[in-house]
């Protein structure tokens, strides 16, 4: 059976870099398995990097290659200007760019930390029937469903 992608937003990432033991570290390490897949695109990593060398430590960052070295994310071309358009005004300009990756894409969820501007009922109607959920709600729903696969 093919692992189901998740999209994962920098916060994610930056997260899991920055506390290897939370709950953002535990999506990651998921999505090394058979279930699931990390999909991602150079600006989210971009990002990452970016803010982990402004706001972490020297060894965040070394986790972060480590991270995606184990985890070898499926890479995403960006989104076009009309996807991005056919997101409208839900968000911040900078956040429509995951909004518009996870509705281009058969992903089971994307996953982030921004409740700012991503987990709000006016993003989550605007990818829906994809998921946005936090790490914490992701590993929850897995708890509950464990045999579902994506």
């Amino acid at each position: 059976m093919p692992r189901a992608p998740l999209l994962l937003d920098a916060s994610v990432w930056f997260a899991a870099a920055h506390s290897p033991t939370g709950g953002s570290a535990l999506v990651v390490e998921i999505c090394q398995g058979v279930r699931y897949r990390a999909v991602v695109s150079q600006l989210l990593l971009f990002e990452t990097l970016h803010n982990l060398r402004r706001k972490s430590t020297a060894d965040a960052v070394a986790r972060f290659y480590t991270l995606l070295a184990k985890t070898s994310p499926e890479m995403l071309d960006p989104p076009t200007a009309s996807e991005l358009e056919a997101i409208g005004m839900v968000t911040a300009p900078k956040d429509r760019y995951v909004l518009a990756l996870a509705r281009r894409l058969p992903v089971h969820a994307a996953i982030t930390l921004d409740r700012r501007h991503l987990l709000t009922p006016e993003a989550r109607s605007a990818v829906a029937p994809i998921l946005l959920l936090t790490p914490a709600e992701f590993l929850e729903e897995l708890r509950r469903s464990p045999l579902v696969s994506g």
